[in-house]
């Protein structure tokens, strides 16, 4: 990754913070949220363009420990899941790139050229997803306003959902027009050739598509690759289409995080029937690549598996029927310690889950890495469906798997 892509997404106030390689990076670890900063620490990088920051000597530090073998500390999000067994995003995202799918990345590789840069422009979103928070999803302010609403203290918000408040100005959390990132993107559309960027919903967000647009009308959309982790409910939008026929490529990776009244739970308020008319009209468009469906594995959705499964080959072989499917994508929850972790179910759930015949390689690491650091806690997990089920009007009974609600109710055999 750091060979060809820069991610810029930490703002705070309006300045950048931080640039890493790759998202991942800003992750959280076991030390907690505020272990996410620094782990580069390029000096005034608020007032660097992206290509300045490419070329930092830290950058090409980090370029070198790898190329030579050398785990650099600032790559441990990915460490700690590949010591576990877990294949990691490193290894997602490097697979396709070192088979040469996307010449554009390999070139970038090859040559240590930036050619990719993957960004967050807000937290504009059509859902409210359970295992999400407000600084990625405007939709969550709906929950907390109805929280305080009824007398629900703020501590006992963030302490539940595992998730900060400080977001009343989220404008500032993100990259501004008049940032020196911001204009160096908007005028230099011929140099980056794979846009990455996640949200919010990018494909729902006024800034992202202001880009797109600029991508079209400098004429240099058709020699520019689209790689967006969408949660695919927008390709039925015939202006947003329009757009997205004119790029050369589009090769998403749609989260996605259960089949049915499942994927109806945790996504809120989606339905899922808006869900599949929108990939319908994904799959009517020529310009698109084998889709990559994400899905983040928590106590929700852990014995959805082999549904997720079968409808992940499902999108494959409607992209090629020959071609084999490629695997699900599974990650972990973070934080690390939010209610519904796997961490936080019961060992003997957590191994009949393991016998789901539809499981993959990184599916069984996650979970057994459930297993083999459990913290069983069953207030914890109760506590927070039982809080987004209160603002949503919901019931966690007429959603989830029949396994996970006995426990819930006490009810084990």
């Amino acid at each position: 990754m750091p060979h060809h892509n820069l991610a810029i997404k930490a703002y705070r106030n309006g300045k950048l913070q931080e640039a890493w390689p790759c998202c991942m990076m800003g992750n959280p670890d076991e030390l907690g949220m505020d272990n996410q900063w620094g782990r580069l620490d390029i000096p005034n990088v608020s007032d660097l363009t992206p290509q300045e920051i490419f070329d930092h000597p830290r950058m090409q530090l980090l370029r070198d420990n790898l190329d030579n073998g050398i785990r650099d500390n600032a790559c441990s999000t990915c460490w700690r899941l590949e010591d576990n067994g877990v294949k990691s995003y490193r290894e997602n995202q490097n697979d396709p790139y070192h088979d040469g799918i996307l010449k554009e990345v390999q070139e970038g590789i090859l040559n240590t050229k930036l050619v990719a840069i993957d960004i967050t422009t807000s937290n504009e979103c059509n859902l409210a997803c359970r295992m999400c928070y407000p600084g990625n999803s405007n939709l969550w302010f709906k929950d907390i306003k109805t929280l305080k609403d009824n007398d629900i203290g703020v501590e006992h918000i963030e302490e539940t959902l595992k998730i900060g408040l400080q977001f009343e100005n989220t404008k500032d959390r993100y990259i501004h027009e008049d940032s020196v990132q911001w204009q160096w993107l908007m005028n230099n559309t011929d140099k980056i050739k794979v846009i990455e960027c996640s949200g919010g919903e990018p494909l729902y967000d006024t800034k992202f598509i202001k880009l797109l647009k600029k991508y079209v009308s400098d004429g240099n959309a058709g020699q520019t690759i689209l790689n967006l982790h969408t949660n695919a409910t927008q390709f039925n939008n015939p202006k947003m289409v329009d757009t997205l026929k004119e790029f050369k490529l589009q090769w998403h990776a749609f989260s996605i995080d259960g089949v049915g009244k499942v994927w109806e739970y945790i996504r809120y308020p989606g339905k899922w029937k808006d869900l599949t008319d929108s990939l319908d009209a994904y799959f009517s468009m020529k310009n698109i690549y084998i889709p990559r469906m994400t899905t983040v594995l928590t106590a929700l959705n852990v014995f959805d598996i082999d549904n997720l499964k079968k409808f992940n080959d499902t999108l494959h072989y409607r992209y090629n029927k020959e071609a084999p499917p490629a695997e699900l994508n599974f990650q972990e929850v973070y934080p690390m310690d939010k209610g519904t972790a796997l961490i936080h179910l019961p060992k003997y759930l957590l191994e009949e889950a393991l016998l789901q015949t539809g499981i993959t390689d990184q599916a069984r690491g996650l979970i057994q890495m459930g297993i083999d650091n459990n913290k069983e806690n069953h207030q914890k997990v109760l506590a927070e469906i039982e809080m987004l089920d209160f603002t949503r009007n919901q019931n966690y009974r007429n959603f989830l798997d029949k396994r996970i609600v006995n426990w819930l109710e006490g009810n084990v055999l």
